[in-house]
């Protein structure tokens, strides 16, 4: 059902935290967070708390109303609130390390509660299904194992690649609008409102963040949205048990979750702990062959949307061949890229211009 509501939510959410940014800006100088990882520049952290506020208040706010999109928010509480309250308390975890720093293991302290209350409030990966359409369904047990991982997988894979202006936030608002037109396409206009008014925000947010930025969204927002996003492509899939169901998140966030098993697999190649940092992401390796800092967040984007762009195709696509020789072209395309920027090497080939955010070190 097409109404005005979806796109009175994205420009209320762009709004909302175009305007707020800036005093969020304030916040951060005041309170001392600046970011000066990158370049010479004093930067605040803290753009979460905009970021946020522009999804929740046109959400909250639809809720007190009464029209077909606040009865359809309704139908599933537990996890409409589990969404709402675990990307809250997920928040709040990103402000506390914006503001005093925190380990990765009380990160993941938090970050695996939270998502288990996800798993129980029915975001559930359940099972999957083979190339010639066969269906293994998972135990319970299993189940919540793979559905937390994912989503906390998510979430760190968004932190991690925040390493440059604006390009976290980009290959946000690329996902949330593929996975608002999906949920749209599967019939869950509960879940494309929810992605809608959060790409309308980061989009505000994107105007003060793109090079050369004037915050950072920071833990605050890369965990927020690394959240939300695990949360609602599990959501989305949860209508599929074929390849489009299982495979679509994965090519969606295809560029973090690149990002992230390359991160992991060079360390463990180099026997250093998984959780130690280092300047070698994708991020650093086109600066590091010659891009500048906006060409090289471009060339990042155009990566990404190249891969929703096979992720839409996957969607719209009926023929399960097609559909497998769309998954081929993906795993191709990972492949090609990491070896375009010189993986499997373990080490970086110069030395990096800028460092990795504090997510996982």
């Amino acid at each position: 059902m097409l109404t005005l509501t979806p796109l009175l939510g994205v420009v209320l959410a762009f709004l909302i935290t175009f305007a707020l940014t800036p005093f969020v800006r304030r916040l951060g100088v005041s309170a001392s967070r600046i970011d000066e990882r990158r370049d010479e520049r004093a930067i605040p952290r803290l753009g979460g708390l905009a970021i946020a506020c522009g999804l929740y208040v046109p959400v909250l706010g639809l809720m007190l109303r009464s029209n077909w999109f606040s009865h359809r928010l309704y139908e599933q509480p537990r996890r409409l609130w589990a969404l709402l309250g675990g990307g809250a308390v997920i928040l709040l975890l990103g402000v506390y390390d914006d503001l005093r720093g925190a380990s990765a293991w009380k990160k993941l302290a938090v970050q695996i509660p939270v998502a288990a209350l996800a798993w129980w409030a029915g975001a559930r990966i359940g099972g999957t299904a083979g190339p010639s359409g066969e269906m293994f369904v998972f135990p319970v047990g299993l189940s919540a194992m793979v559905t937390v991982g994912w989503i906390v997988l998510v979430m760190n894979a968004l932190n991690l690649i925040d390493g440059l202006d604006g390009l976290a936030s980009g290959v946000a608002l690329q996902a949330l609008a593929v996975t608002a037109l999906c949920a749209w396409h599967r019939e869950e206009p509960v879940l494309a409102l929810i992605a809608l008014c959060l790409a309308g925000s980061v989009g505000g947010f994107l105007v003060h963040n793109f090079h050369p930025a004037t915050i950072f969204m920071g833990d605050s927002g890369s965990l927020f949205l690394g959240y939300v996003l695990g949360v609602a492509s599990v959501w989305s899939s949860q209508k599929s048990a074929t390849a489009v169901g299982i495979v679509l998140p994965m090519l969606i966030l295809a560029l973090p979750l690149l990002d992230t098993t390359l991160a992991i697999t060079r360390r463990l190649l180099a026997r250093r702990p998984v959780f130690d940092g280092d300047t070698d992401h994708m991020h650093h390796r086109v600066l590091a062959i010659g891009g500048t800092h906006g060409r090289s967040v471009m060339i990042l984007y155009g990566t990404s949307l190249f891969f929703n762009l096979l992720s839409v195709a996957l969607v719209f696509v009926q023929d399960r061949r097609i559909q497998w020789g769309i998954v081929g072209v993906a795993i191709a395309a990972a492949l090609g890229v990491a070896r375009a920027l010189g993986y499997p090497r373990t080490s970086p080939p110069v030395r990096a211009r800028v460092e990795e955010p504090e997510a996982l070190n």
